[in-house]
Parts: C-alpha cells; structure tokens; sequence
C-alpha cells in the first residue's frame, strides 16, 4: 500500500480544480453544517478556552463528486491567540518522519480529531481517519492526516492563518493537498464529518496560559466557513454564531 506523504503545492490545486471545473456543465449543490463550541463557556477574560468544532458536507444528488479542495474559515475577533508560547512543529518535519510525531517538540500538539470519508470509485463508504493539529509557528497550523483505508495515507500541510480586520478577526486557509484528494488514480476522497478540538495550555512564571484566550465576552459571535471542492460541486458558504454563553 502506498504511503502518501509529499506535500502538495496550492497553485497546482487551485489550476487543476479550475481546469475540471471549466469542463464541468454546471456546478451542482452541496449541504454542509458547522458547530463550533468555546469551554469553558461564560468564560472571563483571559481564561483558557477550548475550542470543538464539527462539520459534516452531502451532496444534493446521487453521484455528485464531492471532493473537497480548500476551506476558508473566518473567527471572531473576540480572542486572543498565543502561538508564540508554545513550541512548534512543521509539516516537513511529520513528513520526513514518514507520519511519525516523534521530531515534534513535547508541547507543539494543540489539538486533535477525526473524520469520515467515502471513497466511491474504490466502493469503500464511511472510512474512519484522525487528524492531529500542531503549532506551526507564527501564521502556520500544521495538520497530519491518517487513514488505512482503501489505501494508507499519511500526510501533513499547512495552512495559514492571519489577522485580519472588520466583522472577523482571524481568518485561516486550508488548501487540501492533492494527494488527500485523489489517493490512488481515479479515487477521489469525499468528505463526509469532521470533528475535532483545538486548545492548548503551558504554564508561563507560574500562571496557566492558554493558545486561546478570552479576550472579551460579548452576545453574537459570528464565525463563518466557505467548502470549495475539486469538481462538480459549487463552492458553499455557512454563517454561524459561535456557542460561549
């Protein structure tokens, strides 16, 4: 069984999915859901948070690809991040390793989770797989994939994540790698649920600080997420308030 394990360049995603697209006669709907949590909730400011958040992606019709390419989420600005406290681990160092953690500083890991996917060219439908979240250093989250099935695939990439201004205050871009897309020749992975939790705590002259910090409470905290996908299905976009009260 192959080991995938090379990132993937953005710009040869984004060419490839317009390239399919441009081919495609029309784009098709896609219904997608998204939760996202803070804890503890009611929380005062500069109190450590947590954050879970779950999505979940069906296609309108039967046979629709739905491969997903990239997702843009957009956070409020209610929050304070710390990455500079805590050690860091990029995907190259994963990668390298060949999918293993050990090259990653104790303390770089804020978060993990899991997901669902199909595979249909392979008939293989609700293929469990986890994902684990680093550090990645100032504006880099560093993701790693895993999943046996039907092949093993085992990758780590970056996204970026950014300050930004307006009714959001972060905003942070996925490109999925190509490789996590089609893992084998003609076997493209659908993404079905994902869920997963991001939070991290290091004790700092004695005081407990958190990657997430409240940086203040306020009734209405918007955060929204825009699934674009590879082929056939047309880009969606769902606005949600954050739950923390």
């Amino acid at each position: 069984m192959p080991l995938h394990s090379r990132l993937s360049c953005g710009v040869g995603v984004v060419a490839a999915a317009a390239a399919l697209l441009a081919g495609a006669p029309a784009a098709f709907a896609t219904r997608a859901t998204v939760n996202a949590k803070a804890m503890p909730q009611n929380a005062a400011p500069g109190t450590p948070l947590t954050l879970a958040v779950s999505a979940s992606l069906s296609p309108d019709l039967p046979d629709q690809s739905m491969t997903l390419a990239a997702a843009d989420v957009r956070f409020p600005d209610h929050v304070t991040l710390n990455r500079r406290l805590f050690p860091v681990c990029r995907a190259a160092t994963i990668n390298a390793a060949r999918g293993s953690f050990a090259g990653c500083p104790a303390g770089s890991r804020i978060g993990a989770g899991s997901f669902r996917a199909d595979v249909p060219a392979a008939d293989v439908f609700n293929v469990p797989g986890r994902i684990t979240i680093f550090n990645g250093g100032d504006g880099v989250v560093t993701v790693h994939a895993f999943a046996e099935n039907p092949v093993l695939v085992s990758e780590a990439f970056e996204c970026r994540l950014v300050r930004t201004s307006g009714r959001f205050g972060y905003r942070l871009n996925i490109e999925v790698p190509y490789r996590l897309q089609e893992i084998s020749e003609g076997w493209f992975v659908e993404l079905r649920t994902l869920n997963f939790t991001v939070g991290a705590k290091t004790k700092v002259r004695g005081r407990t600080r958190g990657l997430i910090e409240v940086e203040r409470w306020t009734d209405n905290v918007p955060f929204a997420v825009t699934f674009s996908f590879l082929r056939e299905s047309a880009p969606v976009t769902v606005n949600r308030l954050l739950d923390w009260k």
